[in-house]
């Protein structure tokens, strides 16, 4: 069960404008107090561009497990950081478990 605030609300229309996809956990996360534009560069950073940032954020987020679950879950392959994981490292998570 989450506890505590979440760091922004439902119908937050700049960060997500269909809200209602977005997972409740995701309202907790600690990625979500970040400014939009820092949260693009920082979590979906161009090729060869270090993730560091973006995960450093994540390894104290109070959501990492549900965040990287529900990446790892997806169908599509997602790019950006989730979960402290990369696209291409979710991917060998993937094949790991397959």
């Amino acid at each position: 069960m989450l506890s505590g605030s979440p760091l922004w609300q439902k119908g937050d229309s700049e960060r997500f404008p269909d809200a209602g996809s977005v997972p409740e956990w995701h309202y907790y996360a600690a990625c979500a107090a970040i400014d939009i534009d820092e949260a693009d560069r920082l979590f979906f950073p161009g090729r060869g561009q270090s993730v560091n940032a973006a995960r450093a954020i994540c390894l104290r987020c109070p959501v990492l497990d549900d965040c990287r679950d529900w990446a790892l879950d997806q169908t599509d392959e997602l790019y950006g950081v989730w979960g402290a994981t990369s696209k291409g490292e979710r991917r060998q998570l993937r094949r790991a478990v397959a």
